[in-house]
């Protein structure tokens, strides 16, 4: 059945075929052409774009600074790092050299900029930096509770438009921000990593972006701006509430 129905989706949107291939062949997941295709994408767009930037406004960003690509990915990389860590096996504790090494694999930032980063949350209570007992000169990343509320929220933000695309099973977990829930799927997220980093540098008209602070949202909002109403044009005056929202200079936006 669901087969079926996402050749008949594929058919209405005249979406590329590319679009229904897996990134990851191993696992029955939703491709990106089934969710763009699905009669009800319209609808739950605007609500995905309004949930999304709410978690990366400059007040809500983990740090209290500037969301960029390599960032959001550092933070990605250091909660799925603490949930797979076993504190008997020393290969999967979450080491700041291990942390380094696959934040700086996306190829989006340098170990310099990775290493303020690690500085700015430690200032701000995101994550705390724990002295092995039987080693001190090994360092642990352990992300606070106020670092992981922010992570159950913005998985939440991606997982409110499945739940309303696709409610039966549902997402229960995921919306309800459930502690439990957050470790598994991050836990399991590390054997990821390979196919995020490839469809980030396989998209390169996005690649200039991901360098910008805030670069790829200020898209989704041009996008949801210029979808809502084709015939109106998006003027300078539409997006000055990013200013104070993002942290940036209308000259950046």
């Amino acid at each position: 059945m669901r087969l079926q129905q996402a050749s008949t989706f594929r058919q209405v949107a005249q979406l590329p075929d590319y679009l229904f291939g897996r990134y990851m062949p191993d696992v029955d997941h939703r491709t990106a052409g089934e969710v763009l295709s699905h009669p009800a994408f319209a609808t739950v767009r605007r609500s995905y774009v309004v949930g999304t930037m709410a978690n990366y406004e400059f007040a809500r960003f983990p740090g209290n600074i500037q969301p960029a690509a390599y960032r959001t990915i550092a933070i990605g990389v250091l909660v799925c790092l603490w949930s797979a860590s076993d504190p008997v096996d020393r290969t999967t504790w979450p080491t700041v050299a291990r942390f380094k090494q696959l934040a700086s694999a996306f190829s989006l930032a340098g170990t310099r900029q990775i290493d303020d980063f690690i500085g700015r949350l430690v200032r701000t209570g995101d994550i705390v930096l724990d002295r092995v007992a039987t080693d001190g000169r090994v360092r642990l990343l352990r992300p606070t509770d106020k670092l992981l509320t922010w992570d159950r929220q913005t998985l939440k933000s991606y997982y409110d438009v499945l739940q309303a695309l696709y409610p039966e099973p549902g997402y229960g977990p995921a919306v309800a921000c459930d502690l439990t829930f957050q470790r598994a799927h991050r836990k399991g997220a590390l054997v990821v990593f390979p196919a995020i980093g490839k469809f980030l540098h396989w998209n390169v008209d996005l690649l200039p972006f991901h360098q910008m602070y805030q670069g790829c949202h200020i898209l989704m909002v041009l996008t949801d701006l210029a979808l809502a109403d084709p015939g109106k044009p998006i003027r300078e005056r539409d997006l000055t509430h990013l200013r104070d929202s993002f942290g940036v200079s209308r000259s950046h936006i």
